[in-house]
């Protein structure tokens, strides 16, 4: 018998190591998550990292850029593609109990799709135009076409898996999950994203991307995502193209991405990365010294929020020298300045028309193709007025107990869970 005994207490053992290894992995309901982050919080719009946990779209794009179901589970077109149909999720409520209804749908969308007329069916939102809008889903997958209504104090509210407690404009946007969200409750309970906090406290640290390895708590987890920031210099109409060609070809973007920002970035030659356009390749962006006769100091504004727009700024400043050309960075206005855009999409068509519009570029032609997708970009680089520089990654810290992150989708919240 003894040894039956021993059999069944080894079996025992075993069991329950597995049973302790599924509750280790198993999600777990509860909890806040801290946020430390480097964004200003100067707003909450539906484009917003923390809007897009508020606000949600028709349709969504994934990982691959394909168009996927979201508050729409059905869309076909009609006429050839002049007009759309799109069926509601049914059963889906706004966070103040207001049904989602296509009529509300039809109201908010209104004017989101230019020369679009939409209109209420049932449970379908109808979209027509005189004209084919054969992108229409990925137009609707932008986060401009984000579903939300704002409440007396301007306070966004839409149906995503998390709705707005407080907002403390500058300092602290603070979520709590939405118990009735169609896809299910998010495992936290709430999120708190802060400019600042006590880095010990944060679940999740934002770090600047030239922050080197001996700085970093050994404790914290590291989630470097891709590059899908970009900073580029906008100069105004008024600088000779001689000067933009010049400042353009004397800047050493392999030296910024690699030592100012610790390989964390990539030179950019054109306005979207290559990851995402698989041709950024192709466009310029190694240094060369085209000398130009002296001009008069060029002010080269960033932004004060931003430290890394500053050292970006000096060291385009100490390049552009060696060419003759005299930048003062300064962290005041100015007509040349240095920007910085975030790229929310994953579909290159719409990150190039998104990027085009931050710079206040017109880009107006069609981008069906991979070939014109390219023609486009490289007419909006043609007359130097904007000059890409790196495309930066995001630098994020994790403490040990914070699971389900997704580094190819770092603001998809709904999913991360902290272990007990």
């Amino acid at each position: 018998m003894r040894p039956i005994a021993w059999r069944s207490l080894a079996l025992s053992s075993v069991l329950a190591g597995i049973a302790l290894v599924h509750a280790a992995v198993r999600p777990h309901y509860g909890g806040v998550l801290h946020m430390l982050t480097l964004e200003p919080l100067a707003t909450l719009n539906a484009d917003d990292p923390a809007g897009a946990l508020i606000a949600e779209t028709l349709v969504m794009l994934d990982e691959h850029g394909e168009v996927r179901p979201k508050l729409a589970v059905f869309w076909q077109s009609e006429g050839g593609a002049r007009r759309w149909r799109f069926t509601l999720r049914p059963h889906v409520n706004f966070h103040d109990g207001t049904p989602l209804t296509a009529a509300a749908v039809a109201s908010l969308l209104s004017g989101a799709v230019k020369n679009t007329t939409v209109y209420a069916a049932g449970p379908n939102v109808l979209f027509a135009s005189q004209m084919p809008i054969v992108n229409l889903p990925r137009e609707l997958a932008r986060p401009r076409s984000a579903i939300f209504r704002r409440s007396g104090d301007s306070a966004l509210i839409g149906t995503g898996p998390f709705r707005l407690k407080q907002l403390e404009l500058g300092m602290r946007v603070t979520l709590i999950a939405n118990e009735e969200h169609w896809g299910g409750r998010p495992y936290l309970d709430s999120v708190i994203i802060e400019r600042s906090a006590h880095a010990s406290t944060a679940g999740i640290i934002e770090l600047p991307p030239n922050t080197s390895t001996r700085q970093i708590p050994e404790k914290l987890r590291i989630s470097v995502t891709l590059p899908a920031e970009l900073y580029a210099i906008s100069l105004p109409a008024n600088i000779p193209q001689s000067t933009r060609d010049s400042l353009a070809a004397s800047i050493d973007r392999s030296a910024i991405a690699n030592v100012l920002l610790q390989k964390r970035a990539e030179p950019a030659g054109g306005l979207i990365p290559q990851w995402l356009s698989g041709f950024d390749f192709l466009f310029p962006r190694s240094r060369r010294i085209l000398p130009v006769p002296r001009t008069q100091p060029i002010a080269l504004g960033y932004s004060n929020d931003d430290p890394v727009s500053r050292l970006i700024a000096d060291r385009i400043a100490v390049n552009a020298r060696d060419a003759g050309i005299m930048l003062q960075p300064s962290p005041l206005s100015a007509a040349a300045r240095l920007v910085r855009i975030r790229i929310n999409s994953t579909d290159a068509e719409q990150a190039l028309v998104d990027v085009a519009a931050n710079l206040n570029l017109d880009l107006n032609t069609d981008l069906s193709s991979l070939e014109k997708l390219y023609a486009a970009e490289r007419a909006l680089l043609a007359d130097g007025r904007v000059i890409p520089i790196v495309f930066v990654s995001q630098l994020l810290g994790l403490q040990p107990n914070i699971r389900g992150w997704d580094q190819s989708r770092p603001w998809q919240l709904e999913n991360v869970w902290i272990a007990p």
